[in-house]
């Protein structure tokens, strides 16, 4: 079948397809073997999946990270071992992901090349640290191996002190940026400032004016240290990205006012904006609301109208960025408690796998999750172990396509637990992956998928299914194992993966367990 890569500007579509699902299982607890929920009696309701246009067309690197600049403004130390084969063999398996070096301590960070004590330069209320030419060798060495490249933020808060104006200072970055270009290191895009919005950076209060008149300080920095300009994502020619506000001021029109602020020839080449589900140190998590399709929805609202304000420049501007989630995960790193339960545990499963299809589905092109080693743990003495988000993360990278496709409920009333996505492969054209999320925690689902191509139903004999599921009990959400089709995922001693191999199912009808996220591939 054929699709068009379309550039999504002021269309697109969020569908949340359902299914209805039949009563509930019993479950023997266990630890010696894996311990799955029955499929009694699941009810039958269909999908229909149009394959003959896309959506949106999805980046390569769509599934990409994210390092904090916490870590690299204190020598990695007791974080992540850059350096360790198996860290970097477990990166490979995401080439070419991109990987975003900010945060909050990126507005406090001075580059330095020397090998410099922390805690200097501290200033708006931020811990100062130093990048030391060291650590920024380090970084892209492991980027480099892993075949990644690199976004890195700067400092926007260099200056603020000494000017009335608070003007950007761009000499530190000037500094950095020129020892990079000398070293060919692998950074094709560089951002200002980190979640301009919030009030946390002591008494320094960004506003979008002032946001547009550091980035257009930054805009003529870059021309002046790339001969061949910017714009094109390359070592030589780099991306200019921004503003990574956070979602709430996605929702208060601040990224619209923002962008509407940004004067020609100051055109941005992505489009950023960071959302948790729970953030702030007033909000504390509840990681029953995890699997709350309510709560879950939350994330879609938001992104709508980050897709709105970025349609809105596309269409002021003429030009053709990228809209990124630069930054996300399920609870920020400065929430009230709990995050550990919704971080690093298979109920992370459901939130990531639902954030991938929705951004897909609202005209987001990378998503940075946040942090690589939350999801790949350095284990003390060498070696790594991978947490659920990492095999769902993988799988999406290995079988899902770039092409998004549409996909409609048969049902007027669908249940919202069932959550279907799905995405085509350029090459071979007729391979449709569907993601197919069940919520509940009590029943299954039997989804009966019709695949459309040029307004004919495509006959497939059958399908290859990859099930994730809890391990070793599969209701237990907080676990730390994960299974695809029953079989434990490890990853080996340096990092090697194990066969991640599907289960061929005659037909179009997909069974999904109870609180599972299964990828069904068609070809």
């Amino acid at each position: 079948f054929s699709r068009s890569s379309l550039i999504m500007v002021t269309h697109w579509a969020v569908v949340a397809a359902v299914a209805v699902v039949a009563a509930g299982t019993h479950v023997t607890p266990g630890r010696a073997s894996p311990v799955l929920p029955t499929e009694a009696d699941p009810v039958r309701v269909g999908f229909h999946i149009d394959t003959t246009h896309s959506l949106h067309q999805v980046a390569k690197p769509f599934v990409s990270f994210t390092i904090d600049s916490y870590n690299a403004g204190n020598h990695f130390a007791g974080a992540l071992n850059l350096s360790d084969p198996a860290f970097i063999a477990a990166a490979k398996a995401f080439a070419p992901a991109i990987v975003r070096i900010g945060g909050t301590a990126e507005d406090n960070l001075t580059f330095v090349d020397v090998h410099a004590p922390l805690g200097v330069h501290a200033s708006a209320g931020i811990p100062g640290r130093n990048l030391s030419s060291v650590d920024w060798d380090a970084l892209n060495t492991f980027a480099s191996a892993a075949g990644w490249s690199i976004v890195f933020g700067l400092n926007t808060l260099q200056g603020w002190a000494s000017s009335p104006a608070h003007a950007w200072d761009p000499a530190n970055a000037r500094d950095l940026i020129s020892y990079t270009i000398k070293h060919n290191f692998p950074v094709i895009g560089w951002e200002l400032g980190n979640e301009p919005d919030l009030k946390n950076k002591g008494g320094a209060q960004l506003t979008p004016e002032i946001d547009v008149e550091h980035f257009d300080a930054l805009f003529k920095l870059l021309r002046s240290l790339y001969p061949l300009g910017v714009g094109c994502g390359t070592r030589v020619c780099p991306w200019v990205i921004g503003p990574d506000m956070t979602h709430g001021g996605v929702n208060k029109g601040q990224l619209a006012q923002f962008l509407a602020g940004v004067p020609p020839p100051n055109n941005l080449s992505i489009v950023t904006w960071h959302h948790y589900y729970t953030a702030g140190p007033n909000n504390p998590v509840n990681p029953a609301e995890y699997t709350q399709p309510a709560f879950l929805d939350g994330y879609t609202d938001s992104a709508k109208e980050a897709a709105s304000a970025f349609a809105g420049y596309v269409n002021a501007t003429k030009t053709h960025p990228q809209l990124w989630m630069g930054e996300t995960s399920g609870a920020g790193g400065a929430t009230k408690g709990a995050h550990e339960y919704v971080i690093g545990k298979f109920l992370g499963v459901f939130w990531f796998a639902d954030k991938l299809g929705v951004a897909a589905l609202t005209g987001h092109s990378v998503v940075c999750k946040q942090q690589f080693q939350y999801q790949v743990v350095p284990v003390h003495g060498g070696g790594v172990t991978a947490t659920p988000e990492h095999w769902v993360s993988l799988l999406w990278h290995r079988l899902v396509g770039r092409s998004v496709l549409e996909v409609v409920a048969a049902a007027s009333n669908p249940d919202p637990n069932v959550r279907v996505y799905a995405h085509g492969n350029a090459e071979p054209k007729s391979k449709i992956t569907v993601v197919i999320i069940n919520l509940s925690n009590t029943t299954a689902a039997a989804v009966d998928l019709t695949i459309t191509s040029r307004e004919n139903p495509l006959s497939a004999a059958s399908h290859t299914k990859y099930c994730l599921t809890s391990y070793p009990d599969a209701n237990d959400l907080q676990s730390n194992q994960t299974a695809l089709n029953g079989q434990l995922l490890e990853l080996g001693p340096r990092g090697e993966l194990p066969g991640l191999h599907g289960k061929q199912v005659p037909g179009t009808l997909v069974n999904v367990p109870p609180v599972s996220v299964t990828l069904a591939v068609f070809e």
